[in-house]
């Protein structure tokens, strides 16, 4: 084994006594992504041919429309949902 005289600087691996901990939080960070990932929330994208035209003409807008001042967000969302039924009975 080489000394740590013998090895690059940038090579050398910090001596960490408590390596048991580092690894026990890198599992627990593990577990907590496969969580998140398996989330009802973290579904794929609908599969209506339409989507994307949703996202373009009644999310981003609703989004836009909320940021700022004084937003009437009973207004705002239901302009979405009108601009949604439209879309979805274009069908």
């Amino acid at each position: 084994m080489a000394s740590s005289a013998q090895t690059p600087a940038s090579a050398r691996v910090p001596y960490l006594p408590v390596q048991g901990v580092r690894e026990q939080a890198w599992i627990r960070c593990l577990q907590a992504h496969a969580r998140d990932l398996n989330a009802p929330q973290t579904k794929t994208r609908p599969t209506s041919p339409q989507w994307q035209q949703i996202v373009n003409e009644v999310l981003v807008p609703m989004l836009q429309k909320s940021i700022g001042s004084n937003v009437n967000y009973a207004a705002v969302l239901a302009g979405g949902k009108a601009n949604l039924e439209k879309i979805l009975n274009q069908i």
